[in-house]
């Protein structure tokens, strides 16, 4: 998606990733998809591991299909004792620091099948979770099971994100008020206002 490069650009001009750092997936299609589950699988025989636990999901069940998702690996001199994937070298860890200011958030499955998943969510969404301190999955339920999140300065509202169950109810929102709309594949509407 364009927001998705654009925040990627953003990035890579605010901090050079040129070095120790390679992005080597963006937008797949649903048979390349395919093609690096199989390949994901056998990797995992080799390892003598189960090819059905391989997190690598099938072609049209993944992110790299909307356009949201990048895969970054790490390169040059890592600090393999570092239990955080991202935290290994010194491009690393600026992304783990910085990532949610572009929209970009990294849930910390990682094991090794696949590089580094970072998953474009947009700013607002990436600065709530990243001022909550939670990942991806334990936002949406956050948000599942409270309806409201809101952001504030004072008494100044900076933002607010409300979770509606699709069909259920009418939201009214204050005239003038931006908003951003997004779905999060359990039957509920996303609004970032």
């Amino acid at each position: 998606r364009a927001d998705a490069l654009y925040a990627l650009c953003d990035m890579q001009n605010d901090y050079p990733l040129q070095e120790g750092v390679r992005f080597s997936r963006g937008y797949m299609t649903e048979a390349e998809q395919n093609i690096w589950q199989a390949q994901a699988r056998e990797k995992y025989k080799k390892l003598g591991m189960p090819a059905v636990s391989c997190p690598v999901p099938a072609g049209g069940k993944s992110e790299h299909q909307l356009g949201t998702a990048v895969d970054v690996q790490l390169t040059g001199q890592l600090n393999m004792n570092e239990k955080n994937p991202l935290k290994r070298n010194e491009t690393g860890r600026w992304l783990w620091e910085n990532m949610w200011r572009y929209g970009f958030v990294y849930d910390d499955d990682f094991d090794g099948c696949e590089a580094i998943h970072l998953r474009y969510v947009g700013r607002g969404h990436a600065r709530m979770m990243h001022l909550l301190n939670m990942n991806h999955e334990e936002y949406l339920s956050f948000l599942q099971q409270n309806k409201t999140v809101t952001l504030m300065h004072g008494e100044t509202m900076i933002a607010c994100v409300l979770c509606v169950t699709e069909g259920e109810e009418t939201v009214l929102l204050p005239q003038g008020m931006r908003r951003e709309i997004s779905r999060d594949n359990r039957g509920n509407i996303i609004l970032y206002c």
